[in-house]
């Protein structure tokens, strides 16, 4: 059965470039999987090590406040002095400290004596207060026991919570309450602090201090016998930056979410910390996000959810773009093939034709490669030789099967003509099979491709007969002109003598009549 060439032609393109798509998105799909498993290591990694620097900070930031609790458990009593040189050290190494404060159980008893002495230390307008609820501070009222800041450092920008009641707020009461009975460090809730200008999110963590050598196997002995708090006091976005101070210029590649989760029932957002703009009440639609970490910090008996979400500038920036350079070369791939498959169809298509049109011609066609191996030839080029296409074929590029030995060196100076990129064309003596020679005109037309010979066309015709008619005719043009200059001569003499005969007679005429 034969199918049209066109319509293989056309499937052929058509599989081709089906295959091609195919294959194309296979890989770049396949590559996109990979390369976003590949981010998302990443994320998990970076984010992984963002988390770390949080909880190491915060970590070292409880410490501080229990080296203050140590400090006071070591010593029998101290001065406003002696916990400024104390605490000096950590201030100056940690920016993220917004105080570091003493507060002490001050009985309403003592309240004139403690408030007397700080006025001795020069604080001349010290008293115990609390926060009205427009804002402003007034003298604290009436109650059992006070838990004022007694000791802050740095005094400079704490003036506002010097004196204040932690016992006059329900959350820092909460917090002080727990701290005492279950003799642990205790963080509060976020608050808004005392000495807070511009509106940051802060909390507090207490450590309790005993009377020495005393027995705290109780809560009502714990109570009995507290003296006051060690206390640190914090910004939740200082802290943040300080912990991530080493990724600075990469604070726009994440969203950072502290939650308060102590309290199951009511979680409490914390801290919103992002440098995209995300909103934050679309916190937990991000939840369904695949790239999400998720870690958790224990902080003084509560505990912080630490939630790390890259944004558009990480995931945008983490985008490899060897899946869209895959799809690029293997659509250019396909396009080189499809150009290639039209190229060697019209290349076929064109080779058909010629063969077609050779099949007409009287002389003998061939085509062959530039080494001289024989492609194709014509039925008139077998006929010429007295042999089969196959014996010819057969022959491969051993042009000296075709020649006797006289011509081999013209027709090898021919090929290398040929090879070079010239056309050449003359006599040449060839022979057929039984070894009789006959003179033929060869032609030879090198077809260049990038400067590289394709292939030779070129045509074998028999010229014996017209060269024998040539020189039949040149022979009878030379008898003829041999007759004819014989007869012409003749004629002439003729001509000649009769002058000579008229002259002779009138010379006679002359002399007879002198």
């Amino acid at each position: 059965m034969v199918i049209h060439k066109e319509k293989i032609s056309k499937k052929i393109i058509f599989i081709v470039i089906v295959s091609g798509l195919i294959l194309n998105f296979a890989g770049a799909f396949y590559t996109r999987v990979l390369n976003q498993k590949e981010m998302e290591a990443r994320f998990r990694s970076d984010a992984a090590a963002w988390s770390g620097y949080i909880k190491e900070t915060v970590t070292t930031h409880l410490t501080i406040v229990s080296d203050i609790q140590s400090f006071y458990h070591a010593s029998e009593k101290v001065s406003r002095h002696e916990f400024k040189t104390f605490v000096q050290k950590n201030l100056k190494k940690y920016k993220s400290i917004q105080a570091l404060e003493w507060v002490p159980k001050v009985s309403h008893l003592d309240r004139h004596a403690y408030e007397h002495q700080a006025v001795k230390d020069g604080f001349i307008n010290f008293r115990i207060t609390e926060r009205k609820q427009q804002g402003a501070m007034i003298p604290a009222f009436h109650r059992e026991f006070y838990y004022p800041v007694y000791y802050v450092e740095p005094l400079v920008g704490n003036e506002a919570a010097l004196g204040y009641d932690l016992s006059s707020n329900l959350r820092r009461k909460t917090a002080l309450e727990k701290s005492c009975e279950t003799a642990t460090q205790v963080a509060t809730s976020k608050i808004i602090l005392v000495q807070e200008k511009e509106k940051q999110n802060g909390f507090l963590v207490f450590a309790p201090v005993y009377e020495k050598n005393k027995d705290l196997s109780t809560v009502e002995n714990r109570r009995k016998y507290l003296t006051g708090f060690a206390l640190g006091v914090f910004r939740i976005g200082d802290l943040v930056k300080h912990s991530l101070g080493l990724f600075e210029n990469r604070l726009t590649d994440f969203d950072l979410y502290l939650t308060d989760i102590s309290e199951s029932t009511n979680p409490e957002e914390l801290l919103f910390f992002s440098a995209s703009g995300n909103d934050p009440k679309n916190f937990n639609a991000l939840m369904g996000d695949r790239m999400v970490f998720q870690d958790r910090i224990n902080i003084g008996s509560r505990y912080w959810a630490v939630t790390i979400v890259p944004t558009r500038t990480y995931r945008t920036g983490g985008m490899n773009i060897f899946p869209f350079l895959v799809i690029f070369i293997a659509l250019i791939i396909s396009f080189l093939l499809v150009k290639y498959f039209l190229a060697s169809f019209r290349q076929i298509e064109h080779e058909q034709q010629f063969r077609n049109m050779s099949e007409k011609y009287l002389e003998g066609i061939y085509q062959c490669g530039a080494d001289g191996t024989i492609r194709y030839i014509n039925r008139a080029f077998a006929n010429l030789f007295e042999l089969s296409k196959e014996e010819i074929y057969a022959v491969g590029n051993d042009w000296s099967q075709f020649l006797p030995k006289s011509s081999w060196s013209e027709m090898n100076n021919y090929f290398k003509q040929l090879r070079s990129g010239k056309v050449v064309s003359g006599e040449l003596r060839f022979k057929r099979k039984e070894g009789k020679a006959f003179l033929s005109y060869f032609t030879g037309v090198p077809y260049m491709n990038n400067g590289n010979i394709e292939f030779i066309s070129g045509m074998v015709s028999d010229i014996s007969e017209k060269r024998k008619t040539e020189e039949e005719l040149k022979q009878r043009l030379n008898e003829l002109e041999e007759f004819h200059r014989l007869t012409v001569g003749r004629e002439i003499k003729m001509i000649e003598m009769k002058k000579e005969i008229n002259e002779m007679k009138t010379k006679l005429e002359n002399q007879k009549y002198e």
